[in-house]
């Protein structure tokens, strides 16, 4: 029994938007969020359709919206699109990051404003329209992908690995304003992970070789000895906002193969 039939269906009656949820972790969250029986809508501003087709391969639906989750009337309707046609909404999934490289002295401010948007301030964003629903209905899960660079960074990462700690920061206060109201608020921070953005270092530190053994190559560098998979950051993702995960919140999920438990 793999784990989509073990727990199918304990999501049901549940309505989960996925922010980011058009590729990589957010598309393999919301495709597993709607095979434990949930109601799912994504919100990306690029391959909405694409991952709606891709869902529909995997024998699930969802409800695609398209926008910039950093523009606080787009993530405004796009929950209220999501209440509307969905019939409510129990758990947001923020995924959406870009990762350009650079120290303090290489990041532009033009670069750095635009990490800070896209990765942080749309992070608060969501949380700012929906935690209202939730409030309401004294019900709800918020998941928050951060990242190890949020704790542990490699060099020139400068705007990323800040926006990723602060990430954390600002989860752990949303558990703590709103234990009391029924809503959980947990991150979960993948390590190296086949993903596009894994895609973008292979094309910035991978030349003279082939991606999978690059990707071979780093996953050496890793406990278990091999980079992960979005679908192992996705069953992270959907236990946290699951009942299974009820008594859990202001967590942080390390889902790295090892990588942080490292010295040197």
């Amino acid at each position: 029994m793999n784990s989509s039939q073990q727990f199918a269906q304990e999501l049901a009656g549940k309505v989960a938007l996925v922010v980011g949820g058009s590729s990589g972790i957010g598309l393999h969250a919301a495709v597993l969020l709607a095979q434990r029986g949930a109601r799912v809508a994504i919100l990306a501003d690029r391959g909405v359709d694409e991952a709606v087709a891709f869902a529909a391969a995997h024998d699930v639906q969802l409800l695609g919206i398209s926008g910039d989750a950093a523009t606080g009337s787009v993530v405004k309707a796009a929950l209220a699109q999501t209440i509307a046609t969905l019939g409510g909404l129990h758990i947001t999934v923020h995924t959406v990051a870009i990762h350009p490289y650079g120290s303090a002295t290489e990041t532009s401010e033009e670069t750095w404003d635009r990490v800070m948007a896209v990765n942080l301030k749309s992070v608060f964003l969501l949380a700012h329209h929906a935690v209202p629903h939730m409030v309401a209905q004294r019900d709800g899960a918020i998941v928050n992908v951060s990242s190890v660079q949020g704790t542990a960074c490699q060099h020139d990462v400068a705007a990323y690995a800040t926006s990723k700690a602060a990430i954390l920061g600002f989860t752990r206060t949303l558990a703590n304003d709103y234990a009391a109201s029924g809503i959980r608020a947990n991150t979960v921070s993948p390590g190296s992970i086949r993903t596009p953005l894994l895609d973008l270092s292979f094309e910035k530190f991978g030349a003279g070789a082939s991606k999978e053994q690059v990707f071979a190559q780093w996953g050496e560098g890793i406990p278990i000895g091999r980079i992960g998979e979005p679908n192992e950051v996705a069953e992270m993702i959907a236990f946290a906002a699951s009942p299974r995960a009820s008594y859990c919140t202001g967590s942080e999920f390390v889902v790295d193969g090892g990588l942080l438990v490292q010295l040197g």
